[in-house]
């Protein structure tokens, strides 16, 4: 079995950056999908934007 390559990051910003870009978009993809799985966030506590709103007692 082959060992994954290394990445240089000093020779390779550029596919750093898109690697970089393309794990967070998959992570929104991930925190959408589960949210609304269960139907929006956990009793209402994030807006629209998906910042988290503070807890009211």
């Amino acid at each position: 079995m082959n060992a994954p390559a290394r990445i240089n990051k000093a020779r390779d910003p550029a596919l750093i950056a898109f690697v970089e870009a393309l794990a967070r978009a998959q992570v929104a993809r991930d925190i959408a999908a589960l949210r609304a799985a269960r139907g929006g966030g956990l009793n209402g506590d994030s807006d629209a934007d998906g910042h988290l709103r503070p807890v009211q007692q």
